[in-house]
């Protein structure tokens, strides 16, 4: 038996920042290398980056707190969450009931400290870094009206970070002044936070910002005030996103070497799965001094390091995007494709042959039944099942249909379909409607296209809903026209056409049999008041309808249209034989009438006079002369009817 692979889930809630890509990045590039199954949950935050063109649909990113929690439907010898990307834009509590979905199974925690008997943490050093940038303005340029950009107020590493620079000011004799003091969202939409900086009647002479992403807010209010950084205004980042470096003024900032905080994950992890449980480990930023602090000698970089690295991602950035063009083309297509499907058979079928197409090695569509309907108050539980509908490995996809799908349990292990690579796990979902997840084998350079095409296939089944949804609600409008349509044309007491409806199709009867035999009937219930009067209405109507199904009965080998076009009144045309015998007709009435009474129990006699014509139809024909007639042979026939309607006791 060969040795058992090893199988990691990560869990990164914020995937769009750029700390969080440049992290992912580095553990996917150490797993696999190490020959590691690992699946990226990856979810975002659209509304800390795009708040002004997103605001809408924004407000449905809690959606992506859940996405973490169908690792459940799994089998992970290891987790690796990145708890302070689930708190930007959480609360604690959320937080935590979120965590608390999670398998229990050996845990690695970045950026919070949470060691106990199954897991370990890795933290960064948040005051540390904030310490240096702040002493820095402090002792090598003099600043003493320092402001700081904080993060999101319940945030763990936010609160470490302005914890660390109340402490660093008041350690050096100077004053935390409030109008100093704004509160950002690590996001860098984060003008009017920065503006309160300004508002008062002197400028701060530095500004420490929580993060990187927040400095360029920093950067644009300051040049709306006609202020240069690095000279009227000093400024300090922490992160060092990949764009730090080539700001204007570049930035300065605190490095977090992510290659390195990788390689201490993992190590820590493949530790816990050999079975030991050594010390959570701290990781130490460095400063990395640029001129937006003020140090003109470092402006440029050309022959270092920093250059070199930089030269190396400019390089990715234009490979990445002459393959973006294509993806964007293909996405596009793909998406157009899809909401050609009408219905989710063939939707899920695209879903599968666009795994195919694109040549993944393996992925799946896992999709709940029905779709969960999830608000922002709601609280979140998993389906006992979720189901496979759609899946693509080695080159070739599947459909499944109901109840064909195969299914995965809660807490009972999936082992047979996990990736052996590094994959990506993608939350489907539109707006408040859930509708389960998306795996696909990868390379990294792909996650964005796939994440953006995970939300036009969540947008798509939702499309699909909606289809069902206006398929079912005219189907029922359908139904209902027709129970009106049959109203307007039918007797509500017997069920035949009503004088209306009668006179509808007579004509037609006429048209469709143009000069072949036709016969036409009258029929009359027999002592209708004698019975309301000693029996009662109720009874009354029960003879009417006895009145139809006798006719009914009768006539039903002729095809017949049948009509109450009077109280008890009852007409009826039909298509007959050249030699049909009308009186025969009558007569067939009448001994289905004393068969009926030989085994009723009603306290009255049922019976119904009748009056049949045949003749040769032409739609052009008067038909009210012939049912005169029939009327005529009716009233004579009345003449043999019973004289005492009611049975003896």
């Amino acid at each position: 038996m060969g040795k058992k692979q090893i199988r990691v889930g990560c869990m990164f809630w914020n995937y769009l920042a750029d700390r969080t890509q440049q992290l992912v990045r580095e553990l996917w590039d150490c797993f696999e290398e190490m020959g590691v199954s690992a699946k990226f949950f990856l979810g975002t935050e659209n509304h800390f980056y795009m708040n002004e063109v997103m605001t809408d649909a924004s407000k449905y990113d809690y959606q992506f707190s859940c996405l973490s929690a169908y690792s459940r439907y799994e089998e992970f010898d290891l987790l690796i969450i990145s708890g302070g990307t689930l708190t930007i834009s959480r609360s604690r509590e959320e937080a935590e009931r979120v965590l608390s979905m999670l398998p229990k199974v050996k845990t690695i925690f970045l950026e919070n400290q949470r060691d106990n008997a199954y897991s370990r943490s890795q933290v960064l050093d948040n005051a540390g870094g904030i310490r240096q940038c702040t002493e820095h303005l402090i002792t090598v340029h003099g600043c003493k009206r320092i402001a700081f950009l904080s993060g999101p107020k319940e945030n763990i590493s936010a609160i470490e970070r302005k914890k660390a620079f109340c402490e660093t000011m008041e350690q050096y004799g100077l004053p935390v002044e409030e109008r100093f003091m704004a509160q950002g969202n690590y996001g860098e939409n984060v003008d009017e936070a920065v503006e309160e900086l300004f508002a008062g009647p002197d400028y701060p002479e530095a500004i420490v910002s929580a993060n990187d992403e927040m400095a360029f807010a920093i950067y644009r209010v300051a040049k709306k005030h006609g202020l240069t950084i690095g000279k009227d205004l000093l400024v300090t980042g922490f992160d060092d996103i990949s764009v730090a470096a080539y700001m204007d003024p570049p930035l300065t900032t605190v490095r977090q070497d992510y290659h390195e905080m990788a390689e201490q994950v993992v190590k820590l992890g493949m530790q816990m799965i050999e079975g030991k449980m050594p010390e959570s480990v701290v990781y130490k930023p460095k400063m990395v001094i640029r001129a937006s602090c003020g140090c003109k000698e470092c402006r440029k970089a050309e022959n270092t390091e920093e250059a070199e690295e930089g030269r190396e991602k400019l390089v990715s950035s234009f490979v990445k995007l002459r393959n973006m063009r294509q993806r964007i083309l293909s996405g596009a297509a793909m998406n157009r494709a899809m909401l050609n499907a009408r219905d989710p058979i063939s939707y899920n079928a695209m879903i599968a042959s666009m795994m195919q197409i694109d040549q993944l090695k393996s992925g799946r569509m896992l999709l709940t039944k029905p779709s969960r309907i999830l608000k922002r108050e709601d609280i979140f539980e998993l389906p006992q099942k979720i189901y496979v509908a759609a899946q693509c490995k080695d080159g070739k996809s599947i459909t499944y249909q109901d109840p064909e799908m195969p299914e995965l349990l809660l807490d009972h292990p999936d082992a047979g379909d996990f990736s052996e690579g590094c994959s990506a796990v993608f939350l489907l979902f539109f707006e408040e409607y859930q509708y389960g997840v998306l795996e696909l084998e990868i390379s990294y350079e792909e996650i964005e296209h796939y994440y953006m095409l995970a939300l036009e296939i969540g947008q798509g089944l939702r499309f699909i809903d909606l289809l069902k949804a206006e398929a079912e609600a005219r189907a029922e409008l359908e139904d209902k026209n027709k129970k009106l349509d049959f109203a307007a044309y039918h007797d509500a007491l017997t069920g035949v056409f009503n004088r209306n409806g009668f006179l509808q199709q007579e004509r037609e009867v006429l048209r469709r049999y143009n000069g072949k035999s036709v016969a036409v009937l009258m029929a009359d219930l027999d002592h209708l008041k004698q019975i309301n009067d000693a029996c009662g209405h109720a009874q009354g109507d029960h003879a009417i309808t006895l009145t139809a199904e006798a006719l009914q009965e009768v006539l039903g080998k002729y095809d017949p249209v049948i009509g109450r076009t009077g109280g008890d009144e009852f007409s009826a045309i039909f298509p007959v034989d050249d030699d049909f015998d009308a009186a025969e007709c009558t007569e067939s009435i009448h001994r289905y009438c004393e068969h009926f009474n030989q085994t009723s129990d009603l306290p009255y006699y049922f019976g119904v006079s009748a009056g049949c014509l045949k003749f040769k139809a032409n739609e052009n024909m008067k038909l009210r002369e012939l049912f005169t007639e029939a009327d005529v042979l009716l009233y004579a026939d009345k003449k043999r009817r019973r004289l005492i309607i009611l049975k003896e006791d």
